[in-house]
């Protein structure tokens, strides 16, 4: 009996989903393919794109990695204004997992920088406004796989989740912006299946930025931030970091990009002991014509929170080198050859140590906003 319930629970499941992703395709069928009548003025400046993120990993350690081309990622990107006073932003991404792609909603808000002055803001769900790589698209990255931070610390590709968040834009003689934001919580993760739980205090960060111009016609953007959120077992999630961007341009191409991010996590658990971490990137390339750049990564990850018998402190380390060489027309079409080698210490000894060896391909079709400096 209990099989029989749990076979048509599952049928009815299918089913549902079945029926989100038949709306979901004439949704876009409907987008893409408009009447004949219909002008493109009509569409009030709606932008259509999509952006696909093509991967293949060859790690030498591991016996089972599949050692394939995968699609790590397809997104299709919407936007455009709905007024004069607003903006709406649509996104769906599909991603690989366990075998399956699952199609589902990566971002649904409204935003506008025209209320108020000098002060933008959002509300719906999107991909939280702290730190560097966190509030990037992966295929915006420069760099291929994930820095070891942002896997540990944002779950890989980013935090999303749905709330409020405002930026302003201070009136002094120098550039400083100021983001703040309040999210709901439940989660902290990128999934898209794990609805999470009730946290005891919703998710809350904090951006400070920074612009200055360089010599030689350079600029360099800086920030400090900060998040934190207390779940449902009521453990203290904090982190603070800080990140710089600096780029020097020749004609029209990127002749130089150093990119460097540093995160402290505090994890308190109630009753327990603190887990810490520290950790982060520094990513240079340089561009060797418009077509080819080369790049390094160096990451570093401490875990300072683990204790001997002496009660001493032991960190565990991780460091990874990551060159690799980048082939480029524009912005819209990119492929990318890489390297990377992890090594591991426990006590300060080298524990294991892993190569890999990445190739992806990127491209972009239709419109896509402007890339962030």
């Amino acid at each position: 009996m209990r099989n029989s319930i749990d076979r048509q629970i599952n049928t009815w499941k299918q089913k549902k989903r079945g029926g989100y992703l038949l709306a979901s395709l004439l949704l876009l069928l409907a987008l893409f393919c408009p009447p004949a009548s219909l002008k493109a003025s009509d569409w009030g400046g709606l932008q259509i794109g999509g952006a696909a993120d093509l991967i293949a990993d060859f790690g030498f350690k591991d016996a089972n990695r599949d050692r394939k081309l995968n699609v790590r990622s397809v997104e299709l990107m919407l936007y455009g204004p709905t007024d004069h006073l607003f903006e709406g932003v649509l996104s769906f991404a599909a991603h690989e997992y366990q075998g399956e792609f699952n199609l589902g909603l990566h971002e649904a808000f409204i935003k506008s920088s025209r209320l108020i002055p000098r002060t933008r803001f959002q509300i719906g769900q999107f991909f939280l406004g702290v730190g560097r790589l966190n509030a990037l698209h992966q295929h915006d990255w420069p760099f291929i796989d994930s820095p070891l931070t942002q896997a540990q610390f944002f779950d890989g590709e980013g935090i999303i989740d749905s709330g409020l968040e405002v930026a302003w834009l201070s009136p002094l003689p120098f550039y400083m912006d100021l983001t703040v934001g309040v999210t709901n919580g439940w989660r902290i993760t990128h999934s898209h299946g794990d609805a999470g739980k009730k946290p005891s205090f919703p998710t809350h960060y904090a951006k400070l930025e920074f612009f200055q111009d360089l010599p030689a016609g350079g600029g360099l953007l800086w920030a400090l931030n900060y998040l934190g959120r207390r779940d449902s077992d009521k453990t203290w999630l904090r982190l603070a970091g800080a990140h710089a961007v600096a780029k020097w341009r020749e004609a029209n191409f990127l002749r130089v990009l150093l990119q460097a991010e540093v995160w402290a996590r505090f994890l308190k658990p109630q009753g327990v002991a603190s887990e810490n971490q520290l950790g982060g990137y520094l990513y240079a390339q340089y561009g060797w014509s418009p077509l080819i750049s080369t790049g390094l990564r160096f990451d570093m990850l401490s875990s300072l929170s683990l204790k001997d018998l002496d009660q001493k402190s032991v960190p565990n380390h991780q460091m990874q080198f990551s060159p690799q060489i980048n082939f480029s027309v524009s912005e819209m079409a990119v492929f990318r050859a890489g390297y990377s080698y992890l090594r591991d210490f426990q006590r300060g000894r080298s524990t294991g140590h892993e190569h890999q060896i990445l190739l992806q391909s990127i491209f972009i079709l239709g419109a896509h906003p402007a890339h962030d400096f």
